[in-house]
């Protein structure tokens, strides 16, 4: 059967459920495992891992990623799904959300698959998001039969990508969306049916553990707890193949760690939010055919030139093209300064010194929200008017001819302030402006006052100097738009806003603010750009009835703004046995009284089976100083489980052991 969103499948499939991989430590962790079925029983295959949360019966597995299992499995590859421990049907106790330990037990299943008689000795371990994360910290640990790993959308520093970042309380990502989501997750017991004591006992003691969305309120159990969940991307040597989307969350992240990789290594940064290319409702793109080949040549070893060609490969946004480059960033990139000047001029001429007034607005924001790699159904780039109204912008003069930016601008924000600076957040962001008007977001970034460093008086004004990267981007402006950099003090919902009200005096002149932009020509010699088969052919698994939508509101007779959002499907887990989920959540935001920002969550979860029927429902709400999280739990329709938890910003900070705001 020819596969065709792949290379040809040779095999059809087995699955063997709740294989158990035994930890050194005596605990087991629970996989599914994926055989290719009508070959010689006595054959060995190359094996590939992944090792996430989220339920290898449930979301993650059944949901997600059963037919890419599938689909390698068909290919001639073991593939093992596990749970990590204390989730699924994994055993021991629930360890925190990024924990360091997943790894260790990570190493231990690289080294007994490889010893399995199904297996040749060669293991690449792969995921998207959690999956990619725990690729890249098992391979830091460099266990001996780990051969290749394949992340995507995945960063080496979760605290910095999705919790804090760049001192920067982020709202939307770790609290209602992945932090309230995994509340009932890992409340859930093992999802297949089973009735026997173990399985009993394991749900038991999963319901007497604290919940993930508590790891970053309150003091971190060490002083070095984040940092020691990082990852050295200098210690990876095995071959690696990095995919992140320009909209996902991790862009920078991967930036700063692809230089580091030792072995060799390839890049595809594409059009995509925090999906699957091939799952992108903007541009889908057929990625996976690369991952097959970078399995068959370093688990294989088949000669397939996929470590010959380009290293590097990008999609660039404005002309909408993919192109091949020899680095990242492109080396023959010339930066080209432009300077902030009063009145609103973006240009290379170096203005007058003077003082723009911006009074901070915590609504700013709302209109990229579609940027968001959490929108994954809404499409992009959504026009940034109605945020540019509640920024101080910069607007160039329209262009003579076709400008590519490639590659991560640079800010640098001279400002002064009548509040203490630590509270405050710097947003900068980089805007295609149409000849209608239009302003479509190209990439942006977020910055505390705090990093900003003295740099004297101005007419008796204390001021102060910040530079800081924005997120990397291939985008070409058109002839006839212009450039415009709109700078604010909110990025709502992204980042939790500043509690009061305040003003910014952003300062022009020759030691004042600019940009600095890699500029990109052609290619000297042109490379052969990547080339992808049509998508097709690969559904996501077991789900029905999806629901994906989003809502934007401004309450008229206040400054109130929310962002609401809905989601639920349904995933079969056997074939007598059903799970159903939905999340409802609202964020919002008072311009007049910011300290009330909020987020609010209803999440439920329906395990239907013969065994029993049990329903999970979960309420959050977070605020600038608190979480509360309230969950009920029924059994065959009566109360099994009540339990509250709360917890204050007060006890301790927030992150690495500082007080965030």
């Amino acid at each position: 059967m020819t596969d065709c969103i792949g290379p040809l499948s040779l095999y059809d499939v087995n699955v063997q459920f709740d294989v158990r991989v035994p930890m050194p430590d005596g605990a087991f962790l629970a996989g599914n495992l994926y055989l290719p079925s009508n070959a010689d029983l006595d054959r060995s295959w190359p094996a590939i891992l992944t090792l996430i949360p989220y339920h290898k019966d449930g979301r993650g597995g059944n949901g997600l990623l059963y037919a890419y299992h599938r689909h390698f499995a068909s290919r001639g590859y073991a593939v093992l799904h596990l749970d990590i421990r204390g989730t699924g049907g994994s055993g021991g106790s629930l360890m925190r959300s990024m924990d360091g330990r997943e790894r260790l037990d990570g190493f231990a299943a690289v080294e007994w698959v490889a010893a399995q008689d199904w297996c040749t000795g060669a293991v690449g371990a792969w995921g998207i998001s959690y999956g990619g994360i725990t690729s890249l910290a098992i391979a830091e640990t460099r266990p001996p039969s780990l051969q290749a790993i394949v992340p995507i959308h995945a960063p080496t520093d979760n605290y910095e990508s999705m919790i804090v970042h760049r001192g920067c309380r982020l709202m939307f990502w770790p609290d209602p969306h992945w932090g309230a989501g995994m509340v009932p997750s890992n409340l859930m017991p093992p999802l297949r049916d089973a009735d026997d004591s173990e399985a009993l006992e394991l749900w038991r003691d999963r319901l007497e553990q604290d919940t993930w969305i508590f790891d970053w309120y309150g003091a971190p159990p060490s002083e070095r707890y984040w940092v020691e969940q990082g990852i050295d991307a200098a210690r990876i040597d095995v071959p690696t193949l990095v995919i992140c989307g320009w909209q996902d969350a991790y862009p920078d992240s991967v930036d700063e760690y692809w230089s580091q990789l030792r072995g060799p290594k390839r890049l595809l940064y594409g059009p995509w939010k925090h999906v699957m290319p091939e799952h992108s409702r903007h541009l889908p793109t057929n990625a996976l055919a690369l991952v097959d080949r970078w399995w068959d040549r370093w688990l294989k070893g088949i000669d397939n030139g996929v470590d010959r060609e380009p290293p590097v490969g990008i999609f660039v946004q404005g002309v909408d093209e993919w192109r091949s480059e020899r680095e990242w960033p492109p080396a023959r990139g010339v930066p080209s300064t432009l300077f902030l000047a009063a009145g609103g001029a973006l240009s290379s001429d170096v203005p007058d010194g003077a003082w723009t007034t911006y009074t901070y607005d915590a609504r700013a924001g709302l209109e990229s929200v579609a940027y968001d790699a959490c929108t994954p159904s809404v499409p992009y780039p959504q026009d940034q008017s109605a945020d540019d109204l509640l920024s101080v912008t910069y607007t160039s003069a329209p262009l003579s001819a076709a400008l590519e930016v490639t590659g991560t601008p640079i800010i640098r924000l001279v400002f002064a302030t009548d509040v203490e600076r630590s509270a405050i957040h710097l947003v900068a962001k980089l805007c295609d402006v149409y000849p209608s008007g239009r302003s479509d977001l190209v990439t942006f970034e977020v910055e505390r006052g705090d990093h900003a460093i003295a740099m004297g008086e101005i007419d008796d004004i204390p001021y102060w100097g910040i530079e800081f990267t924005m997120r990397p981007t291939s985008y070409v402006f058109a002839a006839g738009h212009a450039l415009r950099l709109s700078v604010s003090g909110s990025n709502f919902p992204y980042v939790w806003p500043t509690p009061f009200n305040y003003s910014l005096q952003i300062r022009s002149g020759s030691e004042g603010s600019w940009v600095r932009l890699p500029i990109v020509g052609e290619q000297e010699a042109k490379l052969p750009p990547p080339s992808f088969a049509e998508v097709g052919g690969l559904p996501i698994a077991e789900m029905q009835g999806g629901v994906d939508r989003y809502w934007t509101h401004q309450e008229i007779s206040s400054r109130v703004v929310s962002f609401e959002g809905l989601r639920a499907s349904t995933i079969q887990v056997e074939s007598n046995a059903s799970l159903s989920i939905s999340q409802h959540f609202v964020l919002s935001v008072d311009a007049d009284h910011p300290s009330r920002a909020n987020t609010r969550t209803h999440t439920e979860w329906t395990l239907d089976r013969p065994a029993a029927r049990i329903e999970t429902r979960v309420d959050t709400i977070t605020t600038l100083t608190e979480a509360r999280v309230h969950a009920e739990i029924d059994l065959e329709g009566s109360p099994y489980v009540r339990k509250d938890w709360s917890r204050a910003m007060s006890e301790g900070g927030h992150g690495r052991g500082e007080q965030v705001v």
